[in-house]
């Protein structure tokens, strides 16, 4: 035969049982594939063959080394040439029944026996032309996708997609690699927009944390605009949204820039009645508290601007109920906030048991490669501690000494107000002294979950006023009790103060005053503590 003969071809193919295998431990299966229309081509050329017709496949699956990476159960499509003569375009695709990642075995978690289950993928158009593959409008309906991430923190579905790896992420001889311009270029494509037809679910568990997160994302819904790898700096619209637990709901809607060399994304997030319980493991282990009860409100400004995180949450937390699971000196967050974090929150809570902060998120993307747990450690927990200081310094600048506003305490270690002074050798309440306790009296009022402690001083100078022939080195008991009495009477006069004011009796503990002036440095006072 003649190179220049070519033979064309009408009718239909039926093709039963159809087993591929490419050497390298990929193999394929078709039960069964039909064809109706025309096929043309040279004889010696089958890569010049040219189709035109429409093709369904039934039960089509793909293994790796005995292991099923994906199944689907019909699939069918028009083929003919595109409208240049140089390539081939698929169109009208329909694809049912899809289950990839078959795991081994489920856990007692009750995950299903796949990654992800879709009942049907549709595709407009798929064309393929110089190397360069050409995808149109995408549609998923429903969709049932489980992630876990192992108690060893790897996360199940890169140990199954790892192109050195085998299902259950151990290590395995590598393919023969892909050399030349495909090796170089990778594939390069381009994809007019993706949608949910119908909604999804993920459900995704970590096991690295006591106790298991499980956090399920229900009737969630994806919008996608256009990607292309020839535009990788190009932003795409992303529209995002999801229920989390029962009644939680979580929003994006802005662009992304997936295909660059680094990830940028620019938009608004929202988050509405997610329950904070669900965290309670991440909690447990970055910050040594478990949460008992918690309801977030967030608005979110996202920044990401090649792979550099900088967004900003203006956060309403209410109904926070936090326990330690430590000991206070194994508290990493004293180090922090220089109090206890849930001493911290309860200083934070008006009245209504409501929480108000902005909460900067920064860092480096590449720093949260594993999941929701170091996104939790390096972002969320970095920013609540900036997010509490700023809240408290501006809540509390009035009333607590200049160094204390840095770091929430005084340099004496304790959590402290600025302290109410008196003239030596009295315990009357001066103007400018009664008008700071009616602040303090106020921020008592819109933070009921604040307790006080306070403490009468007596010092140094109060000895010529009081006891002007006391020798202060050689007190005698008498002298001693009479300092001892006016520190008390200080005291009470602070309690009562604040009492008259409408604070709880309860809520302002006294000390037992028993010091020597001549040890205590600084004015007559009483300190306040909380």
């Amino acid at each position: 035969l003649e190179d220049s003969v070519e033979w064309s071809a009408d009718g239909g193919l039926q093709l039963n049982g159809i087993e591929t295998a490419d050497g390298n431990g990929h193999d394929a299966t078709v039960d069964e594939l039909e064809w109706e229309g025309r096929a043309r081509s040279a004889v010696d050329a089958f890569a010049g063959l040219n189709l035109n017709g429409r093709v369904s496949i039934e039960s089509l699956a793909l293994r790796r080394d005995d292991w099923q990476v994906g199944r689907i159960a019909s699939l069918e499509g028009s083929v003919a040439e595109d409208d240049t003569g140089a390539g081939m375009l698929v169109s009208n695709i329909a694809a049912a029944g899809l289950d990839l990642l078959q795991r081994d075995q489920a856990i007692d978690s009750g995950e299903p026996g796949q990654v992800v289950a879709i009942t049907r993928i549709t595709v407009s158009e798929i064309g393929l032309a110089d190397g360069r593959v050409v995808v149109g409008d995408v549609g998923i309906g429903a969709a049932d996708i489980w992630l876990k991430t192992a108690s060893d923190g790897k996360l199940e579905i890169r140990q199954m997609t790892g192109s050195n790896q085998d299902a259950r992420g151990e290590t395995v001889a590598p393919t023969t690699p892909v050399s030349g311009d495909a090796a170089d270029s990778g594939l390069q494509f381009s994809l007019a927009a993706i949608r949910t037809m119908e909604t999804a679910s993920i459900t995704y568990l970590d096991l690295t944390v006591k106790p298991t997160v499980r956090l399920e994302f229900t009737e969630m819904t994806l919008e996608v605009g256009r990607l292309d790898t020839e535009r990788p700096e190009t932003d795409t619209g992303v529209k995002l949204h999801t229920r989390l637990g029962r009644y939680g709901r979580l929003g994006y809607d802005g662009t992304l820039r997936p295909l660059a060399a680094q990830l940028s994304a620019n938009g608004a997030g929202e988050v509405r009645g997610m329950d904070l319980k669900l965290f309670d493991g991440y909690a447990r282990r970055n910050t040594g508290y478990r949460i008992d009860s918690g309801n977030l409100r967030a608005d979110v400004e996202v920044d990401i601007q090649s792979g550099t995180l900088d967004s900003q949450a203006a956060m309403i937390i209410s109904q926070l109920d936090v326990e330690a699971v430590v000991a206070e000196e194994d508290d990493d967050t004293v180090a922090d906030l220089g109090m206890p974090l849930g001493a911290a929150l309860d200083l934070l809570k008006d009245g209504d048991d409501t929480i108000t902060l902005d909460v900067p998120m920064t860092g480096d993307i590449d720093e949260m490669k594993l999941g929701l747990g170091d996104a939790f450690r390096t972002v969320l927990r970095k920013g609540l501690v900036t997010g509490i200081r700023t809240a408290a310094t501006t809540m509390f600048a009035p009333l607590w000494p200049v160094l204390a506003v840095s770091k929430m305490v005084d340099v004496g270690g304790a959590a402290r107000f600025k302290a109410v002074t008196f003239p030596a050798g009295d315990a009357s309440l001066a103007a400018d002294q009664t008008s700071y306790l009616s602040d303090v009296a106020k921020l008592l009022a819109d933070r009921p979950k604040i307790s006080l402690e306070i403490c009468g001083r007596t010092a140094v100078d109060d000895l010529p006023v009081l006891l002007p022939d006391a020798n202060p080195d050689a007190l005698s008991d008498e002298q001693t009790a009479a300092l001892s009495g006016l520190a008390l009477t200080r005291q009470q006069a602070v309690k009562d103060f604040l009492l008259d004011n409408g604070i709880e009796a309860d809520r302002v503990a006294t000390c037992a005053v028993a010091e020597h002036p001549q040890g205590i440095k600084g004015p007559p006072r009483v300190e306040v503590g909380l």
